[in-house]
């Protein structure tokens, strides 16, 4: 049953707020316990002392010190919101009831949101009024007004941000825990996806190492949840937030999260309560999502260990299958899933081409591509990964590292080994390791020493043009090609 053509309940919303005020004022509880009541309880001389305040740098209230819980709690309360004011589209009876009443979905949907926001904005709002009193009497010199502004505005942007999601969040499912699941996949999908193209980067291209203009780093910056808790706790090294481009890009990315939320519940069935993916769509969506997800963290976990390349393959092949099949039950809410192996067989072969373009190509030729001349500013030789000040900095290294680069991408290194047994098999593997050991490549292969020639106590006459093994005073020496070795391989000056 539908009533006439209205955009707000009040009843709706007078009801959201008073079931979940007692929500709303723990929040406040908090908020206040963690910047209002510290500033009360300690001297004045000491937050300034402590704090060195002065007008033009950041103000204390802005400072990282002080805006870490706040801000994390802006992040983490409108979940926690949503779960509780959309709970009736996870509950049958719930569900039952509020759709029994003559009320128009985007009149309930939109009477929820709000009061969903009034829960949040209203202990910030108490708490900013607190703070801008204490800034007109006796606080002056501590907390500004317009900083006070600047943390009200600031929390409720964050909150309004993490709700769109929470809300989408809670319409593409029918189960409470499968809610804040889904609403943590979306909010950590850029961070998974920055992880799996940094581990895949690390472990396949010769030569890799992380800047800040990587793919996987600027996606992972750019993430609104890392982005916004970054810059809001780092006032003093940025400007206002307001003025960057993201943070727009964000409210209006939140705007069209609300949007697809009510479009969500628009066509959403009751039937729906309980299940964990709430239309058949997105089964499959969250199936493999979740599978791959599970990939790049299992890989994350093991890619460092010293384990062989099958064993890495088997425990993610073996912890991949489970979670593919654990959703298959959770979704379809049976355990007879089995016979959808054929789904998890396609991921498995997807991955393992993807990772196969990686291993042995160089398609985006990362490894073998050297750069112009011209398009190199500057080189610099380190004396371990990680140094802040080079050994060497100087235009004329270009092109020796031109050259370097060159040479370590043709496969033609040659080494050679003294002191070994005539006529043996010996097995070797040389290996790549970065400053901190950890190994970057490796190659194994197999050899066999030629025979022993004889040994002559000789005094060398000359001249000696074949491989000949001599003593000179106890002294065992090889002689090639003109020069005299000793059996570990060091040339030696004197004249044989």
């Amino acid at each position: 049953m539908t009533s006439s053509k209205s955009l707000f309940n009040f009843g709706i919303f007078k009801n959201t707020l008073k079931r979940f005020k007692w929500g709303s004022f723990l929040y406040f509880i908090i908020l206040f316990f963690s910047l209002p009541f510290i500033i009360l309880v300690q001297e004045k001389s000491y937050l300034l002392n402590s704090y060195r305040f002065v007008p033009e740098t950041t103000p204390l209230i802005l400072q990282s010190g002080f805006m870490v819980i706040p801000v994390l709690l802006a992040m983490i309360v409108p979940t926690i919101v949503a779960t509780l004011c959309f709970n009736n589209v996870h509950s049958a009876r719930q569900s039952n009831f509020i759709h029994s009443l003559p009320l128009a979905r985007l009149e309930n949907y939109i009477s929820n949101i709000l009061a969903s926001l009034t829960l949040i904005i209203l202990p910030v709002l108490l708490n900013a009024g607190i703070l801008l009193v204490m800034s007109l009497t006796g606080y002056q010199q501590i907390i500004a007004s317009s900083s006070v502004v600047y943390w009200f505005f600031l929390n409720i942007t964050i909150s309004f941000v993490m709700l769109s999601v929470s809300a989408f969040a809670a319409f593409l499912t029918g189960h409470t825990a499968a809610h804040l699941a889904i609403n943590l996949l979306i909010h950590t999908a850029p961070l998974i996806v920055a992880l799996g193209i940094y581990l895949v980067s690390s472990i396949f291209l010769f030569g890799f190492t992380e800047s800040n203009t990587f793919i996987g780093t600027e996606i992972a910056n750019n993430t609104p949840m890392v982005w916004l808790f970054t810059n809001a706790i780092d006032y003093g090294h940025t400007t206002s937030v307001f003025l960057k481009p993201q943070m727009w890009a964000f409210i209006g990315m939140a705007i069209a999260f609300y949007i697809l939320a009510f479009l969500l519940y628009k066509n959403r069935k009751l039937e729906a309560c309980g299940d964990v993916a709430a239309f058949k769509v997105f089964r499959p969506i969250l199936k493999y999502t979740a599978t791959f997800f599970a990939a790049v963290l299992i890989f994350g976990m093991i890619s460092s260990t010293n384990l062989g390349a099958a064993p890495i393959f088997t425990i993610a092949a073996a912890v991949t299958a489970v979670v593919y099949f654990a959703s298959e039950m959770l979704i379809r809410k049976t355990v007879k899933v089995f016979g959808s192996y054929k789904g998890y067989v396609g991921f498995a072969v997807v991955m393992a081409i993807f990772i196969s373009i990686f291993a042995y190509t160089d398609i985006f030729g990362y490894e073998h591509r050297i750069p112009d001349r011209a398009d190199i500013e500057s080189a610099s030789i380190y004396h371990r990964y990680g140094d802040n000040i080079p050994m060497v900095a100087d235009d004329k290294l270009i092109e020796d590292v031109r050259t370097l680069h060159a040479e370590l991408t043709s496969d033609s290194f040659q080494y050679t080994i003294t002191g070994l047994t005539p006529s043996t098999d010996y097995t070797y593997t040389v290996t790549a390791t970065d400053d901190s050991d950890n190994t970057i490549s490796s190659y194994s292969g197999e050899f066999t020493t030629q025979t022993a020639t004889s040994v002559e106590n000789t005094h060398s006459q000359s001249p000696m043009t074949t491989v000949h093994k001599f003593l000179r005073d106890g002294q065992l020496y090889i002689y090639h090609n003109g020069s005299a070795y000793t059996i570990m391989g060091q040339k030696v000056s004197e004249n044989f």
